[in-house]
């Protein structure tokens, strides 16, 4: 993810996936920062509103979160959010 302090560098694609299925363990502590990573942490969704992000994670998560409600075990029979850059602003597709 790209910090919030810089400019976007690249298209970014999101993934959800369950803990529990894709992570063997959570990490005890915390992993060494380098130029692109640096307090990598797990954080509850519910946790994440007061975040410093960069805009589009944060519409993502809070994509994420309505898609939860709607859909908890997240299948893959409902269309998903695109978002393309125009001007300033964000357009919204489902895909």
């Amino acid at each position: 993810i790209t910090p919030v302090d810089r400019p976007r560098r690249f298209d970014a694609r999101f993934f959800a996936a369950f803990a529990a299925v894709v992570v063997a363990a959570e990490p005890t502590s915390p992993v060494p920062p380098d130029n692109e990573l640096a307090d990598v942490r797990f954080v509850p969704l519910s946790a994440t509103d007061g975040l410093a992000l960069p805009r589009i994670t944060a519409v993502m998560l809070r994509e994420l979160g309505e898609r939860l409600a709607a859909d908890p075990t997240l299948t893959r029979d409902l269309a998903a959010p695109f978002y393309l850059p125009v001007g300033n602003r964000f357009r919204r597709e489902l895909i």
